[in-house]
């Protein structure tokens, strides 16, 4: 990274968090459409979480092998890789065929997968000290506003225009959002951006794969919060998955409504994200609030499987909105 970048930090802060929106966005546009997905391709409501698995799998399959390659192609130009390749996975899917979807989700997490360690490179190299736990929780903010764009703008676009049709602009915007930043890549990347075969091929190796678990081995306090973010991972990726086709399918409500409320979630999560990160900077005891946080969590948790619709929507958008909330501060408290 250039050393004139420190002073760029607005530049790096609005690139990444474009990103980051980005590839939320694409990332959970299976989710929000998993009743029309599902039901193209013939299979049950309930395969959204073998989607959401695989789109899981292929995230933690980038950060796990493929984080060395930011080096050789410069963390602008993995973004972009990063986001056309989960454009090119809703394409994918426009086929209804469901082999054909499983792969895509497949795409759609391995382009998600340069987000975070790319994003906080250049965030790394560019924000002011003082101000850097700020800095980085408005660019993870951008995981659920790109989360709740999804939420308020697939299930009514499918609503009116097919859920083909909305596939493919979710698609356009993301290679909207790859072109815009490309002006900032020279500012913001490494002199070269060139990957080796070598790098490539490693890639596919079981050692880079292993790689992870055997560091984690060797440090009892990493593996404390490993199985801790483990733990809080699961539920809020179950949540997330599954929340749209559990408010339809189960719950009874439309599937607009049920990205509205789904939304609502994500944007809550924001604030909180945001509203943490001012606190990390000076807060004492953040495994307190974190522990505090996955008790509220559990409640809001037990709650959802409760939900009926007799309850009336106001109950369940607020039950959305402290759902998110819990959720968010817990992923950023454990920082």
């Amino acid at each position: 990274m250039k050393p004139s970048t420190r002073s760029a930090w607005p530049v790096a802060l609005a690139t990444t968090l474009l990103i980051q929106i980005a590839v939320s966005f694409l990332s959970q546009a299976m989710s929000v459409l998993a009743p029309s997905l599902t039901a193209a391709a013939h299979v049950s409501p309930e395969q959204v979480g073998v989607l959401a698995g695989v789109v899981a799998f292929g995230t933690v399959w980038f950060l796990m092998a493929g984080s060395h390659l930011l080096a050789e192609i410069g963390p602008i130009r993995l973004l972009q890789i990063g986001v056309l390749l989960s454009s090119c996975g809703l394409l994918l899917a426009l086929l209804g065929f469901w082999p054909a979807t499983l792969l895509a989700a497949l795409l759609i997490g391995l382009g998600y997968g340069p987000a975070p360690p790319a994003g906080n490179q250049i965030l790394m190299n560019t924000a002011p000290d003082a101000h850097r736990g700020l800095i980085f929780s408005i660019k993870q903010s951008g995981a659920p506003i790109g989360s709740a764009l999804a939420g308020f703008l697939l299930p009514s676009l499918a609503d009116h225009f097919g859920w083909p049709a909305t596939l493919a602009i979710a698609a356009c915007l993301g290679g909207a959002a790859a072109f815009l930043v490309e002006p900032y890549r020279t500012q913001l990347d490494a002199e070269s951006s060139r990957p080796h075969i070598a790098s490539l091929r490693s890639f596919l190796s079981p050692r880079m794969l292993v790689a992870p678990f055997s560091a984690i081995r060797g440090a009892p306090e990493l593996r404390f919060l490993a199985y801790c973010g483990f733990a809080f991972a699961v539920v809020q990726g179950s949540l997330f998955a599954l929340y749209v086709t559990y408010l339809v399918t189960s719950v009874g409500v439309n599937l607009p409504e049920a990205g509205m409320a789904f939304a609502a979630m994500q944007l809550a999560g924001a604030l909180a994200r945001i509203a943490t990160g001012w606190l990390a900077d000076r807060i004492s005891s953040p495994l307190m609030v974190l522990a505090a946080l996955g008790i509220a969590s559990s409640a809001a948790m037990a709650t959802i499987g409760s939900m009926r619709l007799e309850w009336g929507w106001s109950a369940i958008f607020g039950i959305s909105i402290f759902a998110g909330f819990c959720r968010r501060l817990e992923r950023r408290s454990d920082v």
